[in-house]
């Protein structure tokens, strides 16, 4: 994990703050692009049997050029606000996107 993970769950579940630590936990996981595995969507966590073909696929879905990513990227920052959120909470989430 990035060293900045430890960062984003800022909000710790002590048994009263469910839907607070419910929230962050999601940003967290929504920004790791790990929603899946927590939703029951993602049923297969290891789609390849070889190194070579994982590799072939990163390859091709992350070295492209996507404008489509680019501008949901542009607009999720732009529409992202502090709100009530104390500093630390928004740059956590921030930092999530």
């Amino acid at each position: 994990m990035e060293s900045h993970s430890h960062d984003i769950l800022s909000t710790k579940f002590d048994g009263k703050n469910y839907s607070m630590w419910e929230f962050h936990l999601q940003i967290f996981v929504q920004g790791k692009r790990l929603f899946g595995i927590l939703d029951g969507s993602t049923t297969d966590l290891r789609p390849f049997n070889l190194a070579a073909e994982t590799w072939k696929h990163l390859k091709k879905v992350y070295s492209q050029c996507n404008h489509a990513q680019d501008f949901e990227l542009e607009n999720t920052l732009s529409e992202y606000k502090q709100g009530d959120k104390d500093i630390q909470s928004y740059y956590s989430g921030l930092m999530a996107i």
